[in-house]
């Protein structure tokens, strides 16, 4: 048996973070024996988090309350400004809301998603809300093959009603004999 004990947690507060321009760069930089991912996030270069300000400082504590496929809910302690990162795979549909107000998603480590969050005590909600075209095209696909199967019922219902009525027409009859 091995034992890994450098695995990151599910979330943690970072006061060390950086932004590189390019897919490229990120992942050579997650690659560099330099990088330690213990102290330091990569975010990517197409959102909007100001410098870090207090690089080594404690960036605080981080506590998840409730955990679903689909919505996370944390408190945090902020010491410092800093971005929370939830090594949980990024998607562009996942919302965060930190007290109940809208923050941006961010990007980080190439495949993970975070929150830069000020100082402070923060609640801090994921919630993934893909959109819902995805749900009406799905919705009439449904309704189209129910009308289909319908469709198909009656008309073999009629089939089967027109059968016997044809046979006895063509009943042919025989002749009494005395």
């Amino acid at each position: 048996m091995v034992e890994y004990t450098n695995t990151l947690p599910r979330v943690k507060l970072f006061s060390n973070w950086q932004t590189i321009d390019s897919v490229e760069s990120t992942l050579s930089t997650l690659r560099s024996p330099d990088f330690d991912p213990q102290k330091k996030v990569i975010i990517a270069k197409d959102t909007p988090v100001p410098a870090p300000t207090a690089v080594g400082s404690d960036a605080g504590t981080v506590k998840i309350e409730d955990y679903h496929p689909k919505y996370l809910k944390m408190q945090a302690t902020v010491n410092v400004p800093s971005v929370l990162l939830l090594n949980d795979h990024y998607n562009a549909h996942w919302k965060v809301f930190i007290d109940g107000k809208r923050g941006d998603l961010l990007q980080c480590n190439y495949l993970m998603k975070g929150v830069y969050v000020d100082k402070g005590q923060h609640t801090i909600e994921f919630k993934f809300q893909p959109p819902l075209g995805s749900l009406y095209i799905t919705l009439a696909g449904w309704a189209v093959a129910v009308l289909v199967i319908g469709f198909v019922i009656v008309t073999n219902r009629r089939d089967d009603t027109d059968e016997p009525s044809t046979a006895s027409t063509t009943k042919t009859s025989t002749p009494e004999r005395a």
